[in-house]
């Protein structure tokens, strides 16, 4: 791509840019895809800078998901211009000398028609239809430290340093319709001619100007607004075509330190549209978006084509050269594209296969879960290398045992901690002859609280008690269960057809296998009889009340108080059993409700997936209504996308899956989240912001799209040929659509040339490019026929190829008409304007911004009066481009017409009687005010204000006039003077320009 600075004005010029943005997003991301998982950039990467200038902030443009990146390419006029609009309307003091930039295009008279709302609501909403509004955030816009014009040059330099001294591009896009585009386009363009002089040593470029002509608006406007646009599209074009001609210099004065002399014409090519078709097929204005932005994109795309550019830049090179020094400097263009929507596309077949995949998920075999689970109970399963089995206490459940009571062993098995054996007090107290009744009793009771340990403790393996091991033991089994039923939920709901469905048919099974065991084990239980264990209580109670005088009394008190402890024992471990039955089934239904968490996200992403297809499909829909182009397949082309789908992912495997589409779902494996005991997430590919379903489309997404990568090379050929398309109907199509966008009176263009004795030979360039596939490629068979039927046709035909990058050529058939060497009043849209600039053009708020035009303008408009009151004869149609600098003050003619009307000004006759010189009177003395007889030489030459002699003669020459009129009589004799003819020696010309001059209305400062 050649570098490329894009610049859009206003409104019209946002759009434009945005489109184009869109294009050249769409084409990054072609590169894009070839890497799966590469970031999507909202910012083109390559050498094209998009700029666009605007003082609306509420309507942005946005183009399907696309919009221009705020303060790096949709920049904002920021300056205050309410503030300088009321300080100039109330004549603040010192706001002229304030403002002396901007005071002579618009004065006090001009701020006086403005009301306060409207100043405070245009930076904002747009400058309604006021070209002056506009221009006034420019100019307030320079005095701000953020000016517009600061990353404009960054621009210029970005261009200029990767050019490596090779000319650069740069394109201007605007209406002349409204008020910021139509009010910035001539300052916009003289300050890019300064930049290009600045960098003539460094840099070269060539300026492209679209213009979109108040036409292409007549059915969105009402009608006094249309005659708004019409009477500034004419104001604008009158302004451009001066700086375009260059016949005389223009200065623009920014601010002090800002100012330029524009003495070239500040762009090589001007192509005006107006959205009026020259086919049979019209684009209208009225269709549903405007189609003028679009085909402005379109264009500049197809000049940054490097398929296209070179031809390009060698035709329009040819074109500057043929019409230098003429009038016929103007060009439209036509262009119609037909394109393969294979980004769309690719988005809504990954889409759908994320879909289809994930609808597979949520179906989930029934029987194959249950068996896991039976594998997961009788302790026979391996999981990612790991025996997965339950609890050993449950592992002694089956329905033929007839007895379920639960032993210290069973809690051992399945932690570190090994409880202490059961103290057997009867060999442990075997030789109690030597002990007292006090001594024994002393004795046993210590034993039994070095067994049972306090309730609480930690467990010590070196010295082992009961309730610190039942403690340990318990928290290692609930451990080791969180453990292995995350690891058999997560291998339930991994892999096709499974999912959290899956996962809860799991948790079904395993509440139920611990429900079963809670219900036997408060059934099957079998427990000491009461009586034995309170006899075993009295009897202990009884011998402690004797003296152990005989040997057989102290054995029935060991054994009673092993009975007890038997029995308190047995009872403990019953606790500890239902206790971690209820621990257990907490856990499953933690772990029921973090699958139901999943079972929603899947849900959700679900219903994301088809929100976002449906979108897709609207955005498609919208881009098939837009103009200029034709998308390929339509979304009425069911049938052919779901061939296209189907022949993509393959055939249906074992899973019921396509082929292609199997690794997809298998990848979608859940696994433990790592310090959360009760929390699963997917394996490896959730990442990023937004919810887990978002992450979860993100992730699907991620291996789905790559599937369709070879949309990006399938040739817009083929798609045609799948739809059934014929070369002459596409050939039509091509032709009729890429007519140019501006009517063009083509016999009006011949008899103005004609006049003016030049050539009148139009220039058309037409030319279609395309990827052109080989005969016995998909698509070749039509693409031969095609270029057959456009050669008939004498369309030149260029292949898009791809030099040294790979790039979306394959895409897309675009053709491209343009018409050079035009005349602006053979262009329909520009002869609409007259009528109404006429009537305003002498108005309050003029359309024009230039002084000098607008001075002409206000001159024009009143010659028209003084013809209808019989004053002038002829009128004054239009003052010739040589003749504006005369109006840069109209103080200037009307000190002029007093100074002649009253003998101050005269002229000194040569030896011949023919004028020599001109002279002025002021006071008393008289002095040489020009020193040539050509006066209205003279005048330019004060006018211009270069020379500070020639600025001393104009306040020399006020002076004299304004003691005139003071008098009462310099007017008046002024008037009176001008009506009779002019000498033959005086220029007729300048005759009626004083005449005029004299009649202004006041507009005050």
């Amino acid at each position: 791509m050649r570098p490329t600075l894009v610049v859009g004005l206003g409104g019209t010029g946002s759009w434009a840019v945005a489109h184009l943005k869109r294009r050249l997003l769409t084409e990054q991301r072609w590169r894009e895809l070839a890497t799966p998982g590469a970031p999507v950039r909202e910012r083109f990467e390559g050498p094209v800078l998009l700029r666009a200038v605007d003082v609306d902030r509420t309507d942005r443009p946005l183009v399907g998901r696309t919009q221009l990146e705020t303060d790096v390419e949709d920049l904002f006029l920021s300056a205050q211009v309410a503030p300088v609009i009321d300080q100039l309307r109330d004549d603040a003091a010192g706001a002229a000398d304030m403002y002396t930039t901007i005071v002579p295009w618009f004065g006090r008279h001009d701020a006086q028609q403005v009301r306060s709302d409207d100043a405070m609501s245009f930076m904002t909403t747009g400058a309604g239809q006021v070209r002056a509004f506009g221009r006034l955030a420019l100019y307030t816009d320079f005095q701000s430290a953020r000016a517009f014009s600061r990353p404009l040059q960054a621009a210029f330099d970005e261009l200029s340093s990767g050019s490596d001294g090779a000319a650069f591009n740069v394109h201007v896009v605007s209406s002349i319709a409204g008020g910021t585009g139509a009010g910035l386009l001539i300052d916009v363009l003289a300050w890019l001619q300064r930049e290009r002089q600045r960098r003539d040593a460094t840099a070269a470029f060539r300026t492209s100007v679209f213009c979109v002509l108040p036409e292409a608006f007549k059915d969105r406007l009402e009608e006094h607004q249309l005659a708004a646009a019409d009477a500034n599209g004419y104001a604008v074009l009158r302004e451009l075509h001066r700086l375009v001609m260059a016949e005389q210099p223009v200065d623009f004065v920014w601010r002090e330190q800002e100012r330029h002399r524009l003495t070239r014409s500040p762009a090589q090519h001007v192509y005006l549209i107006d959205g009026e078709r020259l086919g049979a097929r019209s684009t209208g204005a009225a269709a549903v978006e405007a189609p003028c932005p679009i085909a402005v994109a379109d264009a500049i795309y197809t000049h940054v084509l490097p398929a296209a550019e070179g031809d390009l830049s060698a035709y329009l090179t040819n074109v500057q050269s043929y019409v230098a020094g003429r009038d016929d400097v103007y060009s439209t263009f036509g262009v119609f594209t037909v394109e393969l929507a294979w980004e769309p596309l690719i988005r809504q077949f990954a889409l759908t296969a994320a879909g289809q995949v994930l609808d597979r998920q949520r179906r989930y075999d029934e029987t194959a879960v249950t068996a896991l689970v039976r594998r997961f109970g009788a302790g026979v399963l391996v999981l990612s290398g790991q025996a997965v089995t339950p609890p050993a206490l449950l592992l002694r459940i089956d329905e033929a045992e007839r007895e379920l009571v639960p032993n210290l062993s069973w809690l051992a098995n399945d932690g570190p901690a090994t409880p202490p054996p059961l103290p057997r007090l009867l060999e442990e107290f075997a030789d109690n002859d030597g002990f007292r009744g006090a001594e024994l009793t002393a004795a046993i009771e210590e034993r039994l609280v070095a067994f049972w340990g306090p309730r609480f403790a930690a467990f010590n393996p070196a010295a082992p008690t009961f309730h610190a091991a039942m403690t340990e033991a318990a928290a290692a089994v609930e451990r080791r269960w969180v453990r292995d039923v995350q690891l058999l939920l997560s291998h339930a709901m991994s892999g096709t057809g499974s999912g959290p469905d899956a996962g809860l048919g799991a948790v079904r099974a395993l509440a139920m296998h611990l429900e079963h065991y809670r219900q036997r084990l408060g059934r099957d239980v079998v427990r000491p009889p009461v009586d034995t264990m309170f006899g075993a209580m009295e009897a202990a109670r009884t011998l402690l009340d004797r003296p152990f005088r005989r040997r057989h009394h102290r054995q029935q008190y060991l054994d009673a108080i092993q009975s007890w402890l038997q029995a308190e024992v047995q009872e403990e471990i019953d606790k500890w059993a239902g206790r971690l039955v209820e621990r257990l089934l907490a856990v499953v239904e933690a772990m029921r409700q973090e699958t139901l968490r999943w079972q929603t996200v899947l849900e959700d992403t679900a219903a994301h997936l088809r929100a976002d297809s449906q979108e897709i499909a609207e955005e498609r829909e919208r881009a098939e209504r837009l103009p200029l182009r034709r998308i390929v397949p339509s979304v009425t082309d069911a049938a052919v996308e779901r061939r296209l789908y189907d022949e993509i992912v393959g055939e249906p495997g074992d899973d019921r899956l396509p082929s292609r589409l199997a690794g997809v779902g298998a990848g979608l494996r859940f696994h433990a989240v790592p310090g959360n005991p009760v929390a699963l997430t997917l394996e490896g590919p959730l990442a990023g912001s937004g919810t887990p379903a978002r992450q979860l489309v993100a992730a699907l997404l991620r291996q789905t799209t790559p599937v369709f990568d070879q949309l990006r090379t399938m040739s817009v050929f083929d798609m045609l040929e799948r739809l059934g398309a014929g070369a002459g109907a596409v050939a039509h199509l091509l032709v009729d659509g890429g007519a140019p966008l501006a009517g063009y009176d083509v016999a009006q263009h011949h008899q103005h040339l004609r006049r003016r004795d030049q050539d009148d030979e139009l220039q058309e360039l037409r030319y279609v490019v395309a990827a052109w596939p080989a005969a016995e490629h998909p698509g070749g068979a039509l693409a031969t026929e095609l270029r057959q039927a456009l050669a008939r046709q004498r369309i030149q035909v260029e292949d898009a190829h791809s030099p040294g990058e790979p790039r979306p050529t394959s895409d897309k058939i675009v053709q491209f008409c343009a018409r050079h060497g035009l005349v602006l009043p053979a262009f329909t849209g520009v002869s609409k304007t007259r009528p109404a600039y006429d009537r305003r053009r002498g108005g309050p708020l003029s359309p024009h911004v230039l002084p000098e035009e607008k001075n002409a303008a206000r001159i024009e408009s009143t010659a028209a009066d003084l013809v209808g009151q019989g004053l002038l004869r002829g009128g004054i149609a239009e003052i010739h481009p040589a003749d504006l600098p005369l109006c840069r003050d109209p103080g200037l003619l009307r000190a002029t017409a007093v100074a002649l009307a009253c003998d101050v000004l005269r002229p000194e006759p040569d030896h011949q009687g023919r004028v020599a010189r001109w002279w002025l009177r002021d006071g008393y003395t008289e002095d040489l005010f020009h020193d040539a007889p050509d006066l209205r030489q003279g005048l330019i030459e004060i006018a211009d204000g270069e020379r500070q002699v020639d600025r001393a003669r104009f306040q020399t020459l006020r002076r004299a006039a304004e003691d005139m009129i003071r008098h009462g009589e310099g007017v008046k004799r002024a008037r009176q003077h001008f009506l009779q003819p002019p000498p033959v020696w005086f220029h007729a010309g300048l005759w009626q320009l004083l005449l005029v001059a004299v009649h202004l209305p006041d507009q005050g400062g």
